[in-house]
């Protein structure tokens, strides 16, 4: 019967059972972001561990199915595996698809040397066998640019952003997809006109080739939101969160995907001054229990945040300073520095000074790096012109007000105060209102 569909041997159906379960296992993850059915997964399982042909791509299944799932530990596992089991098969494309995963999973797991280190080997296995086959060696220059973005190497990323836009554009549309997503991380916060236009870019490649968005990262619609909030504008935000506010309960998940967009919707409430605490602690719950300390830290940060602004807790200061602590030793620089805006409009004058008498967060880069210490400060002349506005929000922000209590004490918007305070910042050539503050307290002192 199996030779009349061209099957010969038992060795050779199962050749073809196990290609079939991975290829399923890969499309139904391609279309759903997860899989659920165990039943997949333990033919999946069951074929990885019985080290049968195309084994190496079980394990990869595995372990991005773990990591969109959230589950980074069991991902990190199963990828090891992937990546092992690829040199000895000699499947470079296997190898560097599970390095597209188990990068960011080695990052977010506070585990930034190791990811660089395996980087380094699959970069050394890829020339000993010059392996660089339809640009897929670019793999490897976007997850070290997501490493040195992290870390805040600006001088790699930029190495590494230069190399990848060099590659070749005929990579498969999945990896041409996550490549884009580099290109919008790269420029976020610096240039918000090249990352919008890479987010457009992203969102014309997906709806060419995809029917539904299940990638583990936000979505070319949200994320034009958080370029219009970067820009001023959070009509399209706000929009966005009351939408999501009405299922999150209901749908919440420990999906990558669904942690983002939960993570963007705590930053929504927090800048509007609603309590984001319920939604945190889920995020600081899930992420504890999946391994993923990039996203544990960025919510107890907004956590510490968030009760600051209510009342002055010790706890949250040192809560504050703790996750300072935590992400100078696992290298997660940006989860911190990404919500710089958060961290700086929590903090009072009196709160800055207990921290900075801390000898484990004075001397931590990240802390130095919020304080705006590689800036020049204020300037020692009279030259600064301010508007009367912007006169009356310096005062504000001197005596260590928030932008929020600023927008009520002024009644303008929040929007508005932002715009105030960049152009504040601009004229003293400053790059943090904490720097401003700490200046001005020296000049007080002095005189």
């Amino acid at each position: 019967m199996r030779s009349e569909h061209g099957i010969f041997g038992e060795e050779h159906f199962q050749s073809i059972k196990a290609f079939s379960v991975v290829t399923k296992f890969q499309l139904d993850l391609l279309k759903n972001g997860v899989i659920t059915d165990s039943r997949l997964v333990n033919d999946l399982y069951d074929s990885a561990v019985a080290d049968s042909d195309f084994s190496q791509w079980s394990w990869n299944g595995l372990g991005a199915n773990a990591f969109m799932q959230g589950e980074l530990h069991d991902a990190e596992s199963y990828l090891l595996k992937a990546i092992f089991q690829s040199k000895n098969y000699g499947d470079g494309y296997c190898m560097l698809s599970s390095l597209a995963v188990l990068g960011p999973c080695l990052l977010f797991s506070g585990k930034a040397d190791e990811a660089l280190d395996i980087c380094g080997s699959v970069h050394s296995w890829c020339v000993d066998n010059g392996y660089d086959v339809s640009g897929q060696f670019s793999i490897l220059h976007r997850v070290r640019l997501l490493i040195y973005r992290e870390i805040n190497d600006t001088s790699e990323s930029k190495k590494q952003f230069i190399k990848l836009s060099e590659c070749p554009r005929y990579i498969d549309p999945l990896n041409r997809a996550y490549h884009l997503w580099s290109e919008v991380l790269y420029f976020l916060g610096t240039d918000t006109a090249r990352s919008r236009v890479a987010v457009n870019k992203l969102n014309t490649h997906f709806s060419q080739h995809y029917s539904v968005w299940n990638l583990g990262i936000p979505s070319p619609k949200l994320m034009r939101s958080i370029l219009d909030v970067m820009e001023g504008d959070h009509k399209g935000i706000i929009k966005w969160a009351k939408s999501f506010q009405s299922s999150w309960i209901q749908k919440r998940n420990t999906s990558q995907q669904y942690t983002f967009e939960l993570l963007v919707y705590c930053r929504v409430l927090l800048s509007t001054g609603r309590n984001p605490q319920q939604a945190l602690q889920y995020l600081i719950e899930s992420a504890s229990s999946g391994g993923n300390l990039y996203i544990e830290i960025k919510a107890r940060v907004l956590m510490a945040c968030y009760v600051l602004k209510e009342k002055s807790h010790s706890e949250a200061l040192n809560e504050l300073a703790d996750c300072l602590v935590l992400a100078e030793r696992s290298k997660l620089h940006g989860c911190i520095l990404d919500e710089k805006e958060f961290i700086t409009d929590s903090l009072s004058n009196s709160a800055i000074n207990i921290l900075s008498k801390r000898k484990d967060v004075k001397s931590n880069s990240v802390w130095l790096v919020l304080m705006g210490s590689d800036s020049t400060g204020l300037p020692t002349d009279n030259g600064v012109q301010l508007t009367g506005r912007e006169q009356e929000v310096l005062e504000y922000l001197l005596a260590g007000a928030s932008n929020l209590e600023i927008s009520k004490s002024l009644v303008i918007s929040t929007a508005t105060v932002k715009t105030h305070v960049s152009n504040i910042l601009g004229k003293y050539r400053v790059n943090s209102r904490v720097k401003l503050m700490s200046e001005a307290r020296l000049a007080e002192h002095s005189e």
